[in-house]
């Protein structure tokens, strides 16, 4: 995921945005498991379907983003 905006956008863009998403992935992996695990405490398949939907969403964004965005 984190090849496609390397590769679209230019490099002082790339330091910033790249940079500031690899953060901000990181800080949310580490905080994501402890509202999930409460969450599978109420229902348990939620925290599952929770995740599903936030792949199937970024499947959508991925497919749907413009390839050239930057060389036209």
């Amino acid at each position: 995921m984190n090849a496609l905006p390397a590769e679209s956008y230019s490099t002082a863009y790339r330091a910033m945005g790249v940079g500031a998403a690899q953060g901000l992935g990181k800080a949310s992996g580490m905080i994501s498991p402890y509202p999930m695990l409460i969450i599978y405490y109420y229902q348990h398949y939620l925290p599952f379907l929770i995740c599903a939907s936030m792949s199937a969403i970024t499947l959508i964004l991925v497919f749907t983003y413009p390839i050239n965005a930057t060389q036209q």
